[in-house]
């Protein structure tokens, strides 16, 4: 079944390969006003990033209001390699760290708040407010099932191949495999020396192995089974989301749908190239200035929501900026009568025709009445000052 638009959105890591900035700030904070319903599931790594990035009072203030939900993984998959007697052996391995949650975010916390008792107490209401969810148990036997599809095991190598050499022409290759057990026994013909020294230029301190390609499949698997259990589109990192294509997977169709809609609205109210992820992650805006935006935008949330999925974002914008009330077509003068008179008998003691004299020099009142919401008054107002106003 394929769900509309913009309407729930799981982010994962955002790139896979780096500590410091797992989840692509500036996005979520986009995701967070766009969408109605945003998920973070997070790893330690992310969490730490959260807490350090977006500051603990911040997270529990978007997470409070609903804005966020963040779920946590403390238990990770990985593959374990057999050693030299068995060095083309693999078999899943579900681990997780030794300290409890609330001491690896406890460690975090105190980094900005250095006082025990509060971060203490901080890393309490982080943990209540976090659900933890194991998806290692499911995501093993999905792998094991996708890898013994010869076909798209290779079409998925040669995909990641092009991706993280950046060329257009991956090298052709053969592979035995075969299961023993619990254990895979994958061998492939790639020369990986040759191909880490273009990859370790592209990306220091990281190589390529069957392993490395092998974990990339397996990720894929996790992000399907989020996906299915939250009715979501999903956001993940670039290769996966290359190997999504090849499972022909609707929670990236829908996303890819999404963050179209999204491109081609931006490119048309802000011709300029603004816009609030950008602003995020260049630093001219924090997110501490961000969270007062998202809790005015309560209307244009309610509108994105409220919209038909059958017609394109930037096209319902446009309707609903320019659409006539009836009342805004009444003649003025009529407008004014009906107004004060029905404002003056609802306020006014000395009747209605001292209630509609004692208004009329209301214009604001007026104004406001005539001109109803629309989702432009938010955009040309509130927003446009977010990413004018900078620095």
């Amino acid at each position: 079944m394929e769900h509309r638009p913009l309407q729930s959105l799981v982010i994962r890591r955002t790139d896979r390969y780096t500590t410091e900035n797992p989840v692509d700030l500036g996005f979520l904070c986009e995701a967070m006003l766009f969408y109605g319903h945003v998920l973070v599931v997070a790893d330690p790594v992310v969490i730490k990033q959260l807490i350090r990035k977006v500051g603990i009072d911040t997270l529990l203030a978007l997470i409070s209001s609903g804005f966020l939900k963040v779920h946590f993984c403390p238990k990770q998959l990985g593959l374990m390699n057999g050693g030299q007697k068995k060095l083309n052996h693999y078999s899943p391995l579900r681990f997780a760290f030794v300290k409890q949650p609330i001491e690896i975010f406890q460690e975090v916390i105190f980094e900005s708040v250095p006082k025990e008792g509060r971060s203490r107490r901080l890393a309490q209401r982080l943990a209540t407010a976090l659900p933890t969810t194991d998806y290692s148990l499911s995501v093993e036997p999905a792998f094991r099932s996708a890898i013994q599809d010869r076909t798209y095991l290779k079409r998925a190598f040669l995909e990641l191949l092009r991706y993280n050499l950046r060329t257009e022409s991956p090298p052709d290759f053969d592979f035995d495999l075969s299961m023993e057990g619990d254990d895979i026994v994958f061998r492939s013909t790639l020369d990986y020396t040759r191909l880490n020294e273009t990859f370790q230029k592209i990306l220091p301190g990281h190589s390529l192995t069957d392993s490395l390609l092998l974990c990339d499949l397996m990720e894929i698997q996790a992000d399907i089974r989020f996906a299915a259990e939250y009715a979501s589109e999903i956001a993940t990192d670039p290769r996966n989301q290359l190997l999504h294509r090849l499972e022909e997977d609707r929670a990236l169709a829908q996303f890819n749908r999404s963050q179209s809609e999204l491109e081609r609205f931006h490119e048309t109210v802000f011709p300029d190239s603004r816009d609030i992820r950008t602003a995020i992650n260049s630093g001219a805006r924090t997110i501490d200035e961000f969270l007062p935006l998202l809790e005015k935008a309560a209307r244009f949330r309610s509108w994105l929501k409220e919209r038909p999925d059958d017609v394109p974002l930037i096209a319902d914008y446009f309707r609903a900026a320019t659409e006539e009330t009836w009342i805004s077509r009444l003649p003025a003068k009529t407008v004014r009568w009906a107004v004060f008179v029905a404002a003056g008998e609802a306020v006014a003691p000395g009747g209605w025709m001292a209630g509609a004299a004692l208004s009329a020099a209301d214009t604001f009142f007026l104004d406001r009445f005539l001109k109803r919401w629309s989702p432009n008054q938010f955009i040309n107002g509130e927003y446009k000052r977010f990413l004018s106003d900078q620095g």
